[in-house]
């Protein structure tokens, strides 16, 4: 039987810690704890139900005790891979029950060493399980008699290419399918060179299969005992006393607590006796997974918590976190979240054409189309006949699968790194395809797409969503906050996909991006109120402009804005009313302007005069309507960011056709092009732009510039070079992705060098606008 209980029904109140409401008490993440106890403190470990009687038995490699996929550290090149563990329990596990599997990648098997026949890199066998923790130091080196040993290809069982001493990408601890009763623990997973150890594993984290900088994947079938004190026999724990008084306490717990109770000041309750914030029963804990129970004080009959509290236990228990709470809940999010465009990576466009994929690891890693697209490979071990990629999108076409059953794709690119806040992944949806059978993993486990986040509390968009701000060309951009999902970002370079529903679901393409940041700081250096009409008025100063470019005025009022001017001491002043203000894209900001946010280009302004302080005037002249002012002072603000597409490119005959080169468009406003050429008579007509379905030549004058003129085709080009700034949506180029071509004209002639780059307009705090409705 099973003595891991994994989950309560209908719990009672829980709650994850939020720093910005709670107030911690202890989460036992440092060498000294802020309470005092009794008991013991604990390390972080896995504890395993390794029994044969039990159903979930970690009996093969992929359902294992432990596993996981370095991607950091190359395991061939280390003397010995370690484990410190112990078992508990029944104790009745032998080494020869036990299984270290070599993983070479997915194109293959894993290759076997059973642990009672490895030895260690002093070629000593490895000791017998008890129930104290030992170091298993496993070398695969010594363990393996033959050199030229190789791994078995996945698909037929046959023998592979690939030495197994050559690459050892991860490593699969499981048992074999025969009798044996215990509880296996483990306290670190680590590697051997020299003597050095070097930890891959500590489990000093609450989710089993998350993934971090030392690995691209982690699995287990079982738990994580989190790092915490360790009570049963009467011991104790008890809280400092809180600066501050709150109504509940939480803990994080897990085990038996029919021994447990909770005592504040001279009153102790039991556990079965305790209540949350919602006057229910606190639940019982289980000894399989950790909860984080609300303890109401007052419900409870506890009193006040001014002096924290103390936690008895005569059966064991662990408690991993003890905090004071509120119940204080975040304003709900309600819009959808922006992205910094300068951060994106682009993971994988689908701009090719590929039919079906299989488990074919040597195959998948020499693909021409896999390694132009930056991949390192694309497998499938599921149906892979049943997936394509269309020239612009990966095509999961699920018409003739089965019930029950599902489609894998799975792709790697080695070039990501570092951590990212948000995945965009844009989907469509045919022949009643939808997302409730649609999942993947990047190194946190599989996780279904609408069980995830936007935002903290905000579920990411259906694909049927109205009025939702990320919809182009018929794909619905999904954006996923990776932290709010509970998913990790940090160096696993692959995504792994499951569709098990019906139709044709399509993906346009696989991104990462962090969140749109300020590039700026304001500094309020005026705030002031009038009343309707009243005399002209000094309101301040903003000191020391010559620091700073713009200046950011926000106004409310019911009229116009125009009775207000800026003037820098001795210089000449500015009015609204006159239009002498620019913005910072280099607009004139209007006569009539009204209530808003104006960001003021000083330069373009006039006003921006060195060593001299900027003057905020209101004139009321009996006519105009109350009005409230803010007044800032702003650090540089980009006018647009540029993501460049192209860098030199020479077309060597326009004679010919030639392809100049293309990018994703990710709501570009403009497209900018510098062409340049020392051949006297070459003109624009042989080029043109393609994006989506429309096609735009410059010989049909069909390219309208920023200022909204068609270009002409017969504008010269010099060898100095011309600029072009094309307006992508005045010339219907508004697909997900902008094609440059050149030649193919018979007037045309001589040799051209084409440098493209994107422009993002920014809104008036210098933020990019993406260019979708918003």
């Amino acid at each position: 039987m099973n003595p891991f209980v994994k989950s309560i029904e209908n719990p009672s109140a829980t709650r994850k810690f939020d720093d910005r409401f709670d107030l911690m008490a202890d989460d036992f993440s440092g060498t000294a704890i802020n309470g005092t106890t009794d008991g013991v403190i604990n390390p972080s470990t896995l504890r395993v139900l390794v029994d044969s009687q039990d159903p979930d038995q970690p009996k093969s490699p992929d359902a294992a005790i432990y596993k996981i996929g370095s991607g950091v550290y190359d395991m061939d090149k280390f003397d010995g891979i370690g484990f410190k563990m112990r078992m508990v329990g029944n104790k009745k596990l032998n080494l020869s029950n036990l299984v270290l599997g070599l993983r070479g990648g997915d194109g293959y098997n894993v290759y076997p060493i059973k642990l009672s026949d490895a030895v260690d890199p002093d070629g000593d066998a490895l000791p017998a399980l008890s129930d104290q923790f030992q170091e298993f130091v496993i070398s695969p080196q010594l363990s393996i008699e033959d050199a030229n040993t190789v791994y078995e290809n996945k698909a037929d069982g046959t023998p592979s290419e690939l030495k197994v001493l050559d690459e050892i990408l991860g490593i699969h601890l499981y048992a074999l399918d025969e009798e044996c009763s215990a509880i296996l623990e483990i306290q670190e997973v680590y590697l051997v060179k020299a003597g050095e150890e070097t930890i891959m594993d500590s489990f000093d984290r609450a989710a089993v299969n998350k993934a971090d900088d030392n690995c691209w994947w982690r699995d287990s079938t079982g738990f994580i005992v989190q790092k915490g004190a360790t009570l049963s026999g009467g011991k104790k724990y008890q809280t400092a006393t809180p600066d501050e008084t709150f109504g509940n306490l939480v803990l994080t717990i897990a085990g038996d607590t029919s021994g447990a109770s909770i005592k504040v000041g001279d009153k102790a309750v039991a556990w079965a006796s305790l209540k949350d914030s919602e006057n229910a029963a606190v639940s019982a804990a289980v000894n399989g997974a950790f909860y984080s129970f609300v303890i109401n004080a007052e419900n409870s009959g506890l009193g006040a918590l001014t002096n924290g509290f103390t936690v008895t236990s005569t059966s064991e228990i662990v408690i991993a976190e003890a905090f004071f709470t509120d119940m204080e809940v975040p304003a709900p999010v309600v819009n959808y979240p922006t992205f910094d465009m300068n951060s994106l990576f682009m993971f994988d466009n689908f701009n090719r054409e590929q039919s079906g994929f299989n488990g074919d690891y040597d195959a998948a890693i020499a693909n021409e189309k896999t390694l132009a697209a930056d991949l390192s490979y694309q497998l499938s071990y599921n149906h892979g006949d049943m997936v394509t990629v269309d020239g612009s999108a990966l095509v999961f076409d699920a018409s003739e699968l089965a019930a029950e059953d599902y489609i894998n794709y799975k792709a790697c690119n080695d070039h990501l790194v570092g951590s990212y806040d948000y995945m965009i992944m844009a989907l469509k949806a045919e022949d009643g395809a939808t997302l409730n059978d649609f999942r993947f993993n990047i190194g946190s486990g599989v996780t279904y797409i609408n069980q995830m986040y936007s935002a903290e509390g905000l579920k990411v968009a259906t694909l049927d969503q109205a009025d939702y701000p990320y919809i182009r060309a018929g794909f619905t951009w999904l954006v996923i906050d990776l932290a709010a999902s509970g998913m990790s970002r940090g160096n696993e370079p692959f995504i792994d996909y499951y569709y098990s529903g019906t139709g044709k679901l399509s993906v346009d393409f696989v991104a990462f991006a962090n969140a749109e940041k300020d590039e700026f700081k304001d500094k309020l250096y005026v705030e002031k109120s009038y009343e309707a009409g009243g005399d002209y008025d000094y309101a301040g100063y903003v000191y020391s402009p010559a620091s700073s470019r713009y200046i950011k005025l926000v106004a409310e009022t019911e009229g116009t804005i125009d009775a207000i001017r800026f003037q820098p001491d001795g210089g000449v002043a500015a009015w609204f009313h006159e239009g002498g203000l620019k913005d910072e894209t280099g607009a004139v900001i209007p006569e009539t302007a009204s209530a808003g946010t104006y960001l003021i280009d000083l330069v373009a302004s006039g006003l921006k005069e060195e060593g001299s302080d900027l003057g905020l005037h209101v004139h009321g002249d009996g006519s105009k309507g109350a009005i409230s002012i803010k007044v800032y002072s702003v650090d540089e603000v980009p006018a647009y960011s540029d993501i460049e597409i192209l860098h030199e490119k020479v077309v060597e005959s326009l004679a010919d056709y030639a392809y100049v080169g293309g990018a994703d468009n990710f709501g570009a406003s403009y497209l900018v092009l510098n062409i340049k050429s020392a051949d006297a008579g070459v003109d624009l007509r042989s080029l043109r732009v393609a994006s989506g379905d429309k096609e735009a030549w410059f010989k049909d004058s069909a390219l309208i510039d920023a200022d909204g003129n068609a270009i002409a085709k017969t504008t010269a080009v010099t060898a100095e070079g011309i600029t072009l700034v094309i307006d992508l949506a005045a010339s219907e180029l508004v697909g997900p992705a902008i094609h440059i071509h050149a030649g193919g004209f018979e007037e045309a002639a001589g040799a051209i060098t084409v440098t493209a780059t994107l422009q993002y307009k920014t809104n008036s705090t210098g933020h990019i606008l993406a260019g979708i409705a918003r």
